[in-house]
């Protein structure tokens, strides 16, 4: 189906892991990818459809807290 070099990579390719929410916008890609290499490609290629707003907001106290508890871990 793809080579290697166009395999689409949820790991370089996933902003904040977002195919793991949501996997929609990883399956447009793979076939944009696919329908680029035909010979009508580009007319029935989809547009990559806006983000889903973030359900859930990081609690600052919890982070800074971690991050202090832990500083020394990667040293």
């Amino acid at each position: 189906m793809w080579s290697n070099a166009a395999a689409p990579c949820a790991a370089s390719r996933s902003p904040k892991g977002r195919e793991v929410i949501n996997l929609e916008p990883l399956l447009i890609k793979a076939y944009n990818l696919e329908v680029a290499s035909m010979p009508f490609g580009p007319p029935v290629t989809l547009d990559l459809p806006a983000p889903p707003p973030e359900p859930f907001r990081a609690h600052t106290p919890t982070i800074e807290r971690l991050m202090r508890q832990y500083a020394s871990f990667g040293s």
